[in-house]
């Protein structure tokens, strides 16, 4: 008995409520604080590139790479990431175990949709990178 006490309570927390939404934000307005005082260190850029794509802060990403890519366009991998991600976008409604988000098991129905999936914008964007970075761009190459 106390194993399915357990079970529910650990089920209890992987439900998202209305604080979850506002705790979220408020981690965007730490990262966005912590960017302007640091100048927009690369790790601290990757580390919030990989905490919108987890919480799927698609607009926040964008937004992510645009400054980063702003703040630092000598930097081939950055360039290479936000191309890649711009033409293989993300799962919308999918979470990284192959569940939806209500914890079923996905079917790629309508309710799933790619977010970001633009092989033009990443044809432009690694174009872009190619005109900035010149031919000592071994990696875009």
């Amino acid at each position: 008995n106390d194993d399915g006490d357990t079970r529910k309570r650990a089920a209890a927390y992987k439900t998202s409520g209305p604080g979850d939404s506002h705790i979220v934000q408020h981690i965007h307005f730490l990262y966005q604080r912590l960017l302007k005082k640091f100048h927009y260190d690369l790790d601290i850029c990757f580390n919030y590139i990989q905490f919108c794509k987890d919480f799927k802060s698609f607009g926040q990403l964008g937004r992510v790479y645009a400054e980063a890519l702003q703040r630092h366009p000598r930097e081939e991998g950055l360039w290479i990431e936000a191309a890649g991600f711009e033409f293989f976008g993300m799962l919308d409604a999918q979470d990284g175990d192959g569940r939806g988000r209500n914890g079923e098991e996905d079917d790629y129905d309508e309710q799933t949709r790619i977010v970001g999936s633009s092989i033009q914008n990443a044809r432009v964007l690694m174009q872009r990178g190619l005109r900035i970075n010149g031919s000592t761009s071994k990696e875009s190459w």
